[in-house]
């Protein structure tokens, strides 16, 4: 309204539209007084960001669940879905522990964490489970993290949850949360004897043995690939001399994706025509394990289950020659294992497991083949 306006409303006995605009007023002062007390309860400061962001935007901002199942639904659209199965096991373990009660981000408190932390530490049935059993380390690492994770959306919505998080004490703090990280490793490393043992090891044609020891060389000798990315490998993914794929843990992750090149050595490439699709349409899955039929759910529940069946043989396999019982995930690993017996640097491993961009050199290569031939000798 304007300025004449605004004096008319504010006088004595006003009329007519003055009289409405007078109640408009009063409503609005009484909104912003609440306002007030509620951004400024327990010593938090005043600020008009605040004070705009809890009359302008409250009604439609939400709280940790709520951006929870925001984050779960955008992941599900952008079909990341290991990250979804993760986030929502994140998502329904708060819940619970909240009994669905929605918690604003500026009431997430150290303390809010450490409760959740203890809850989750108590033994309790699960869906799938008879007995009662706590939540391992691992787990605990990765629920907190992706709590982590939701709060720092919750602050790109309002910049100035940054300032509102109290420590216990009540002491105000530019928000840090700490969260352990986890303990546990996914995989060990095979020595190059060891290798070339398991690469002795006969294992008859067509079997379910003979696969899962093959799927683990394969990832071994290129560079430590990981099952998932071997299940999308496609046949234009094989290049005349060498593989070139996207990891997708970095293609989800990463504003630049990561593109891996690896030389097609004699060695990949027969284990490629034993174990790969017959059908080399350049969209063709190279090796049987999804197809294109499948939307991206069931491509991931039949990349899971493969991965189950396969690190089942390999342990079998292993027991019955005398190897530590090995999943896929220990070829990446060896693989880095045998780098650094080489005397590579760090960097150089990292990039060749996918950290960095790559161009894999082909000597290093011929020094990893020829120390695992030799690792019997």
């Amino acid at each position: 309204m304007s300025k004449e306006q605004w004096l008319k409303a504010r006088g004595n006995n006003p009329r007519a539209e003055n009289r409405q605009r007078q109640i408009w007023i009063q409503t609005a002062e009484v909104r912003v007084n609440k306002a007030c007390e509620e951004i400024m309860k327990n010593g938090k400061p005043f600020s008009f960001e605040r004070l705009e962001n809890e009359i302008v935007f409250k009604e439609t901002s939400k709280g940790i669940l709520g951006i929870f199942q925001d984050t779960l639904n955008d992941l599900l659209k952008e079909k990341r879905i290991g990250t979804f199965k993760a986030y929502n096991n994140a998502f329904s373990a708060f819940q619970q522990f909240r009994k669905g009660k929605e918690l604003k981000p500026d009431e997430l408190t150290l303390q809010t964490l450490k409760d959740f932390e203890a809850y989750l530490k108590t033994p309790r049935t699960h869906k799938y489970r008879k007995t009662k059993k706590a939540a391992g380390k691992n787990t605990i690492a990765m629920y907190m993290r992706t709590l982590r994770i939701i709060f720092n959306q919750a602050i790109d919505r309002d910049p100035t949850l940054k300032i509102c998080i109290l420590l216990p004490e009540n002491k105000m703090i530019n928000v840090d949360i700490k969260i352990k990280l986890g303990a546990g490793s996914k995989g060990q490393a095979l020595s190059a004897e060891e290798i070339q043992k398991l690469i002795l090891i006969k294992a008859v044609p067509g079997t379910l043995a003979y696969e899962a020891k093959n799927l683990w060389l394969f990832s071994f000798y290129c560079q430590g690939i990981n099952f998932r990315d071997i299940a999308y490998l496609q046949y234009k993914n094989i290049k005349p001399e060498h593989i070139e794929y996207v990891r997708r843990k970095t293609s989800e992750t990463e504003r630049k994706e990561e593109l891996m090149q690896i030389p097609l050595s004699p060695i990949i490439s027969e284990i490629i025509v034993y174990l790969g699709n017959p059908n080399k349409d350049e969209n063709s899955f190279v090796f049987n394990i999804i197809n294109n039929t499948m939307d991206i759910v069931e491509q991931d529940a039949t990349i899971r289950q493969k991965l189950k069946v396969t690190n089942k043989w390999l342990r079998q396999i292993c027991a019955a020659n005398d190897l530590p019982p090995i999943t896929t995930y220990w070829a990446r690993h060896s693989y880095a294992s045998l780098l650094k017996d080489l005397n590579e640097s760090v960097e150089l491993i990292r990039e060749m497991l996918g950290h960095a961009d790559n161009l894999y050199d082909r000597k290093l290569f011929e020094a990893i083949r020829y120390r695992t031939k030799a690792g019997s000798e």
